[in-house]
């Protein structure tokens, strides 16, 4: 089966009735070789093999840069990876350091907090033992006018009315009357 090119190529008595001279008799195979096509025929291989020489050159060449592509990927990659641990690592310090310093200042404030309420029991224990001081000032007052009244009415007791002279007494009050003072202007009257 003949390919597009092998059926556009003239045949080599095509070619021979067309440029006489230019074909060269072959003796085995009778056919006609023309120099110029023998020599289109070296360029082209040659040609090829530059172009494969070429090919496989930039191929070399392109993996390498590939590979250096890759590298310097690579290398940025993990340098970037290594800040990235990097800033984690000072993210977590960061977050360590405002730890500490919130304990630090939840600690103050609770000792804080501990030194207002023992104040503030001090203030209220003094406000209590001024108030018991004043109770008890209070009850001995009153225990000692309570003694002092008890002994008035001791006295006073040995001068009131026995029951003998009880009658007696009601007439003598009767029969003298003594104004108290209410009413000043009224004359007292005898009997009813």
């Amino acid at each position: 089966m003949q390919t597009g090119v092998q059926r556009a190529l003239p045949s080599a008595a095509v070619l021979s009735a067309l440029l006489p001279g230019l074909f060269v008799a072959q003796t085995r195979t009778k056919t006609y070789v023309s120099n110029v096509m023998n020599e289109e025929r070296t360029k082209r291989i040659t040609d090829h093999q530059n172009y494969w020489k070429a090919r496989k050159k930039y191929r070399l060449e392109l993996h390498d840069l590939f590979s250096k592509w890759r590298a310097e990927l690579k290398a940025k990659q993990l340098a970037e990876e290594a800040v990235e641990r990097q800033r984690k690592a000072e993210d977590a310090r960061n977050q360590a350091e405002r730890m500490a310093e919130l304990l630090k200042e939840k600690r103050l404030a609770s000792l804080s907090e501990q030194l207002r309420k023992a104040e503030l029991e001090h203030k209220v224990a003094q406000v209590q033992v001024r108030a018991a001081e004043r109770r008890d000032g209070e009850l001995k007052r009153k225990e000692a006018a309570r003694a002092a009244r008890y002994q008035r009415l001791l006295e006073a007791s040995r001068n009131w009315i026995r029951e003998s002279e009880f009658e007696a007494a009601i007439h003598t009050a009767l029969d003298n009357p003594r104004p108290f003072g209410f009413m000043a202007n009224l004359q007292p009257s005898k009997g009813f």
